[in-house]
């Protein structure tokens, strides 16, 4: 014989079975089982399916590195196999890594090159020599400097193009997806008219993610992502942590001062970038 958990238990699945074949009508308080007819159980499952948006996403990836490349990509496919419509915006920074895009299902690529950068200048970069092996410190700030120059060149580029902002737009995209290097991209999915961003990063929390979540970084014992010190530090590790801290707070708004200019000059009145990013990200 059958225990009575079994019993309850079977009873409880042919209830649940019955669900889709059953409707409930309730009159004067009672509650009265009927059998739907099965057209109505049709509709009603194809109203369940078909209710899933299928959304268009724009994906900003920076040749940056492979790594980073890959990262962006395997969201970009992600989204695609599970039947969005995904366009990769493919910004040109490392001269090195052009032809692999990181996704092997979008298809709709746009890529762009700034004529106000010239990717050259991308191996004069510290990580790009064997000599990044030997740092002292951790990440040069000569470099973090550079690529900010660099990325403020290919947003110049990008607000004087007369041709990629009206693509965009005509795209209408419901989505943007991008990571927090600089703040350029939320400037110009705005004007695309894209009205939900994503941030994503392939290195963790950053000072510009504390930033915009209104969270104090605890720069006292939580690692920079631009030095050498683990997770153990001593006192003198932890004042260098907090130097670079502050070093990236005052180099984050200078950067993003820079930015902000560039799309009031082109667009008096321009909303804030930092506001942009804040409001709009999912």
């Amino acid at each position: 014989m059958r225990s009575s958990e079994g019993m309850v238990e079977t009873a409880r699945i042919r209830d649940w079975h019955n669900f889709v074949k059953l409707g409930i009508n309730s009159v004067d308080g009672k509650v009265e089982w009927h059998q739907m007819p099965s057209v109505t159980v049709i509709i009603t499952l194809l109203t369940l399916v078909t209710s899933t948006a299928t959304l268009n996403v724009l994906i900003w990836s920076s040749t940056m590195g492979q790594s980073h490349i890959n990262f962006i990509g395997n969201i970009a496919d992600t989204l695609q196999e599970d039947g969005h419509n995904v366009t990769l915006l493919f910004v040109e920074l490392d001269p090195d890594y052009t032809i692999d895009t990181g996704t092997n299902l979008v298809k709709h690529i746009i890529r762009y090159s700034s004529p106000y950068y010239n990717s050259a200048d991308w191996r004069s970069l510290t990580f790009k020599r064997p000599t990044v092996f030997n740092s002292i410190l951790g990440m040069n700030f000569i470099d973090l400097i550079k690529i900010q120059m660099y990325t403020y060149r290919i947003c110049r580029g990008m607000l004087e193009d007369p041709r990629l902002i009206p693509l965009l737009r005509d795209s209408k995209f419901d989505l943007g997806i991008f990571e927090m290097f600089h703040s350029c991209p939320a400037g110009i999915m705005e004007l695309a008219g894209i009205p939900k961003t994503m941030l994503v990063s392939a290195i963790g929390i950053g000072y510009q993610h504390y930033r915009l979540l209104g969270m104090e970084k605890q720069s006292s014992f939580v690692p920079d992502n631009y030095i050498k010190c683990g997770a153990r530090m001593s006192f003198l590790e932890r004042l260098y942590n907090v130097f670079i801290n502050g070093c990236a707070y005052i180099f984050a708004n200078i950067f993003e001062y820079c930015e902000q200019s560039l799309f009031e000059e082109k667009f008096p009145g321009f909303r804030s970038l930092h506001d942009l990013i804040r409001l709009k990200t999912l």
